[in-house]
Order: structure tokens, then sequence, then C-alpha cells
């Protein structure tokens, strides 16, 4: 398991690093994982909606909102958050 979750991050930096350096369109979408069943029976249980065989995505279009919206460090801490970085993706 630690070498898929490590196959991942290294599939969002990269996505990441695209964003960062891509400034023409494009779109490039990464299918993560299929959402785990434990997962798929409390989204069940509380939505009433059956998420089983969806996978979790990200795409470029989530990273640069990301970004955009939730990267600056100072208007993040003024709603005491923190700015999203590539180590927290």
């Amino acid at each position: 398991m630690e070498e898929i979750n490590e196959e991942i991050k290294q599939k969002i930096y990269a996505l990441y690093e695209e964003c960062l350096n891509n400034l023409g369109q494009f779109h490039r979408k990464l299918d993560l994982f299929v959402i785990p069943c434990e997962l798929v029976e409390k989204i069940k249980e509380s939505t009433d909606i059956d998420v089983s065989e969806h996978w979790v995505c990200l795409d470029n279009f989530g990273i640069l909102h990301t970004l955009e919206e939730h990267g600056n460090p100072i208007s993040e801490a003024k709603r005491g958050q923190i700015a999203i970085e590539k180590r927290i993706l």
C-alpha cells in the first residue's frame, strides 16, 4: 500500500509541476483510486447516494483552483487556515 501511496503522490506532484510550468491550454486528469468500501458505506448512510465503483480523481483545473483560491499564505492566515502548497496536495 505504501508503494501505491508513493506512486499517487508522484503523479500528483508531476501534475502540480505541469500546472505551474505549462501556460497553454490543456486538460489532464488523474484517476487515483476507487473509493474504498468503508467510505462508500458511510456516504451511502449519510446521503443515500451509492458511490461504489466510483474513482477519486484530480485534474489540472482542480489544482489551479486550489492554488488560486487557497494558495496565498496571508489571506489563508486571516481565515485561520494554512495555504495549500505542493507537499499538502
